[in-house]
């Protein structure tokens, strides 16, 4: 394992730069009339690192078509920190169902989009994987990318 890559806290009084709103692009997705809220920010001055939050909220006309995928925001290039540490994690809501709650992991993939893995099952999110999506189900993320273009 390389643990030079591992994400080290801030200096201290280093700032976190002022978030920015950003709309996902999205692979294997059909948008619709999602609500979408996400943001992204450098964790701190001088840092490699991008924080994303956000989420995404299933509309009557959404759909997923197979395993869905998140490009990185901004245009940024970003590499994974080690192969044993997922980039973020996913709590995935099934409104229908309160007490179905899941979660997932967010890795990044060769071709450099994040891929979004059912904790539960160990396979990529798609129509049916944890369950059946319908309107008010719920995505939100928190990930920590490290991002080439900013250096480690």
């Amino acid at each position: 394992m390389n643990f030079s890559r591992l994400i080290a806290l801030p200096a201290a009084g280093a700032v976190q730069q002022i978030p920015t709103a950003f709309t996902p692009v999205w692979v294997n997705v059909t948008v619709g009339n999602a609500t979408q809220a996400f943001e992204w920010s450098r964790m701190a001055d001088g840092s490699p690192y991008m924080v994303i939050k956000g989420c995404f909220t299933f509309g009557t006309t959404t759909s997923f078509t197979s395993n869905i995928e998140m490009e990185v925001p901004g245009g940024f290039t970003a590499t994974r920190l080690t192969n044993q540490i997922s980039e973020g994690t996913t709590h995935l809501f099934d409104s229908g169902t309160a007490t179905n709650n899941q979660f997932a992991t967010l890795s990044l993939m060769p071709g450099g989009n994040m891929n979004f893995i059912a904790t539960a099952t160990g396979v990529g999110i798609d129509a049916t994987i944890p369950f059946t999506w319908v309107s008010n189900d719920r995505i939100s993320i928190n990930a920590i990318l490290s991002i080439d273009e900013w250096g480690v």
